[in-house]
């Protein structure tokens, strides 16, 4: 775990890496203009649902629940990713406010059978 304070806020994250510290701690700092963008919008309308596509660690839906988000959906396709953010979910108590989904997003549809690859 790490403590990763974003703005005024703060909360753990569970890292897979110790290395992945720097990676967390650089996101808040490269990102800055992005949270002050979500704590508006949450703090406008904390009825909010907020969906963050590509989690991985969760950073910008922890950070939306610690502002106050009703509710938060995230995707990550990455089990092991969604299993760090788990962690860091319950670490913070903040289940029932954020779903995890361990799926992709795509732009596109089509039909997949395992084995077989998408065209």
């Amino acid at each position: 775990y790490t403590d990763v304070e974003v703005l005024d806020k703060e909360f753990r994250v569970a890292l897979r890496e110790p290395r992945d510290r720097n990676r967390v701690e650089g996101l808040t700092f490269r990102e800055e203009d992005t949270f002050r963008l979500l704590r508006g919008i949450v703090q406008a309308d904390n009825r909010s649902l907020i969906v963050d596509v590509g989690a991985s660690y969760g950073i910008f839906s922890l950070f939306a629940a610690e502002c106050g988000a009703r509710r938060v959906v995230a995707v990550e396709p990455n089990w092991a990713m969604c299993s760090f953010f788990n962690a860091s979910v319950y670490s913070n108590k903040m289940e029932g406010r954020i779903e995890i989904l361990n799926n992709a997003v795509s732009d596109s549809t089509h039909d997949f059978k395992p084995g077989s690859g998408i065209p």
